[in-house]
């Protein structure tokens, strides 16, 4: 169980936290920007008369789709691992026999996955 709590669970955990906060502090610093340039950006908002997107507003769009993108597929690949190796720690040798071996391979097969496609992102 200390194997999926400290290297599954929590990491998936820690992750989702600094992503929001990283996703947070970019809107807030394009906020800043807007705000220092004079022109007034509500997320979410449109405004014909406002000029089309900075570069700068595009970039951190791009990031956050990225940080979106690579966090979903890191709890994909981690998080049922870690669900699967608590249960097994908690309703015994049966359940780790009849459940998580089946489904072992499985779940490295998306791991592995999660990383090459990791790296595809990366170079994106």
């Amino acid at each position: 169980w200390l194997y999926s709590f400290f290297l599954k669970l929590l990491p998936c955990l820690f992750l989702t936290v600094l992503t929001a906060c990283l996703i947070k502090e970019l809107y807030k610093a394009e906020e800043n920007s807007s705000r220092l340039k004079g022109q007034q950006r509500t997320a979410g908002s449109y405004n014909p008369l406002t000029p089309a997107k900075t570069a700068r507003q595009k970039n951190n769009d791009k990031t956050t789709k990225l940080l979106t993108v690579i966090l979903t597929l890191f709890l994909i690949a981690e998080f049922p691992q870690g669900i699967l190796g608590m249960l097994s720690a908690i309703l015994g040798q049966q359940f780790f026999l009849e459940c998580y071996n089946p489904v072992g391979e499985m779940m490295d097969m998306v791991a592995l996955t999660n990383s090459s496609a990791n790296f595809i992102l990366y170079c994106l």
